[in-house]
């Protein structure tokens, strides 16, 4: 066997919490740009998060280089935070995405942001 396909490259710089949690998003982007996006909020199920970003599954296709606004629903401990969405996947032959987001706001945010979720 090739050992190209027995090891797999680490090419994220923070480690990721396997966390399933509720999200909400809504497009921060330039409406001219994506003009198909409502300024409506989405829910959503985040599967990962990390210092540098999250990872959730939508069933709406977002463009790589979209901001949006992050946050968690209003039941839990609130807080939100600004990203970009960095990678796409499509998820086999479902009509689901994996994206990838990357944070935008200041370290310290999202080390709080963190500390909710390793504590669960």
């Amino acid at each position: 066997m090739n050992a190209a396909f027995t090891e797999i490259e680490e090419r994220r710089k923070y480690k990721r919490l396997n966390f399933r949690f509720p999200l909400r998003y809504r497009l921060l982007s330039q409406s001219e740009r994506f003009p198909n996006f409502r300024r409506s909020v989405e829910s959503i199920l985040a599967r990962d998060i990390g210092e540098g970003g999250l990872r959730f599954v939508s069933e709406r296709f977002i463009p790589k280089s979209a901001r949006l606004l992050v946050e968690s629903p209003p039941l839990s401990p609130y807080w939100r935070i600004k990203a970009e969405v960095r990678w796409i996947q499509k998820i086999g032959y479902d009509e689901k995405y994996n994206i990838g987001l990357r944070f935008q706001d200041e370290e310290e945010r999202i080390r709080e942001i963190l500390r909710l979720y390793s504590e669960a």
